[in-house]
């Protein structure tokens, strides 16, 4: 699950990135409605928080 970004080249760096292994990424706004195809099957889910606030007030 990841937050899609502004910036269309950026955001596709990110996608090489988190995605060069295999792995599956949905878009937040889309999980609700994308997750009900993996949750049949026999799948591993995990959430990993790679960014932080850049204030800690806003964590």
């Amino acid at each position: 699950v990841f937050t899609p970004i502004s910036s269309k080249a950026f955001s596709r760096i990110m996608w090489d990135l988190r995605s060069k292994f295999g792995t599956v990424l949905i878009p937040a706004p889309e999980f609700r409605t994308q997750f009900h195809q993996y949750a049949r099957g026999q799948y591993s889910l995990g959430l990993v928080a790679d960014q932080s606030p850049g204030s800690p007030m806003n964590a």
